[in-house]
């Protein structure tokens, strides 16, 4: 049997809270470049493909950033590798 020692409440609210960070500011980043390119050439989309659009971006950013981070660096996200913790399974 494995002897892991777990992360305390602290330091995975400070993992969430850095990985939030990132990803709402990611989000920004990319809405906002999207407007201005859409602002500079003068491109409209109709309102209900922008909120597909947002929709689908918000979805892949907030589901997507833990799933493709865990997956490529052995269990950690930004914030957890910053705090020196990772998602493990029961068997170690």
């Amino acid at each position: 049997m494995l002897e892991l020692r777990l992360a305390t409440l602290g330091s995975r609210v400070l993992a969430i809270l850095l990985d939030l960070t990132i990803q709402l500011s990611g989000l920004f980043i990319v809405l906002l470049a999207l407007g201005l390119i859409g602002n500079a050439t003068g491109a409209s989309i109709p309102g209900w493909i922008a909120v597909v659009i947002v929709t689908f971006l918000v979805f892949l950013t907030i589901f997507g950033y833990p799933v493709i981070l865990e997956t490529l660096w052995g269990g950690k996200t930004v914030g957890k590798r910053a705090l020196g913790i990772r998602v493990v399974t029961t068997e170690g």
